[in-house]
């Protein structure tokens, strides 16, 4: 397969890359050195592009492009053009921004997961520094990724949004509700949809509530008025899924779980008056979610036989952690949000006996545990030792 670009400055620029890469400590040096010669040369960033985009490149050298061109646009993004018409070297021209972004909206539906998340943060990058006045095309162009049919490109286009909307304050998402949260709201209420989908839909919505709550005062009472109706809706559907046990339809619900309950975290302080008003049906929601969690705790893993098949689910399909540590974290993470808030400090002194006796189930242990005891006490008390430490941390 041919790996040449047809451009003498892209093949040399290909050749430093996969040098940079190299184990050789002198070859990597001189690479380096070559690349901050070459990020001084106009059209650097459209050759990054041109790199990144070309998939006979099979080794390192796509990604380590995304990677050189995020530090690039970083200082090189904004600066101003040069004198008589040129464009200062260093930087992206004006010309090239265009072009840069069709590569990288492009690069969001790579096959390749490393480098459709390399194209996320740079992406995330441009948008901290140029939207939305420079930067028009960002939401347009990810909102209508959302109804692509490829629920690949999906995700991707929703793990940006969280990128991006990070970076969000109050006003941004004045900005962009309307046409943000409709597509969003759409996707999560779906069961059809992907549970990586649906979840990351939540996540994007649970980042632009946190940059609401930056308002504080008036302003953000205004903000809770204007967006309630929408997020009745959005509370109505993650309280329904805290309810449902982990695994329905041979599909793990656990990870939106996780996220409905962090989005629940994300209410109970700066919107508590909020968070009291829906507390009979987020306690039961809470009550429910323990009360799964805690019976599937003991069939997967306290009652399980040694001769079962081993428990194997720590990851969801895009390898983010949603196992039952992760879940009960994040549940007594929502449970210390509202205990700090005298209004719902009230409500949780009343849960909290019948939370206990079924946070106890989780101190028993499991068989894996039970057996490397019976195998090898000194290792079973190395690796508690090894848990405490983490959970202290």
């Amino acid at each position: 397969m041919a790996t040449s670009l047809g451009d003498a400055a892209l093949d040399e620029l290909v050749a430093v890359l996969q040098a940079a890469t190299s184990a050789d400590r002198d070859l990597r040096t001189k690479a380096e050195a070559r690349l901050g010669e070459l990020s001084r040369t106009p059209g650097y960033a459209t050759k990054l592009c041109s790199v990144f985009s070309f998939p006979p490149l099979t080794g390192g050298e796509r990604q380590l492009a995304l990677i050189l061109l995020k530090k690039f646009v970083k200082s090189g993004w904004e600066k101003a053009a040069g004198d008589e018409g040129g464009e200062e070297v260093g930087t992206v021209a004006e010309s090239e921004k265009e072009g840069v972004m069709s590569s990288l909206y492009q690069a969001l539906a790579f096959e390749e997961s490393k480098l459709r998340k390399a194209a996320q943060a740079v992406i995330a990058e441009i948008a901290d520094i140029a939207w939305p006045e420079r930067l028009p095309s960002l939401m347009p162009t990810l909102v209508n990724m959302l109804s692509n049919e490829a629920s690949m490109v999906v995700h991707s286009s929703l793990s940006c949004l969280v990128l991006v909307a990070e970076n969000f304050g109050a006003e941004d998402v004045e900005r962009v509700a309307s046409q943000l949260f409709p597509p969003l709201l759409s996707l999560f209420a779906n069961e059809q949809v992907e549970i990586v989908v649906r979840k990351q839909a939540l996540s994007v919505f649970t980042t632009c509530l946190v940059a609401l709550a930056s308002a504080g005062g008036e302003k953000m009472k205004g903000l809770m008025q204007a967006f309630q109706p929408v997020l009745d809706e959005w509370v109505g559907r993650a309280v329904a899924a805290m309810q449902h046990t982990a695994h329905e339809g041979g599909r793990s619900l656990r990870g939106i779980q996780i996220e409905a309950v962090k989005m629940l975290s994300s209410l109970a302080s700066p919107f508590s008056k909020y968070f009291l008003e829906k507390s009979d049906a987020i306690m039961q929601a809470m009550w429910s979610l323990l009360s799964n969690a805690s019976a599937e705790y003991e069939r997967m893993h306290v009652r399980r036989s040694t001769e079962d098949e081993p428990v194997s689910d720590e990851e969801d399909e895009a390898g983010e952690d949603i196992s039952l540590n992760t879940l009960l974290s994040e549940f007594s993470s929502l449970v210390m949000q509202m205990a700090e808030k005298t209004r719902l400090k009230k409500k949780v002194k009343i849960m909290m006996p019948s939370l206990a006796k079924l946070l106890l189930v989780f101190a028993q242990y499991a068989v894996s545990e039970m057996s490397l005891w019976e195998d090898d006490p000194a290792e079973f008390a190395a690796m508690e030792e090894e848990e405490s430490f983490r959970s202290n941390l």
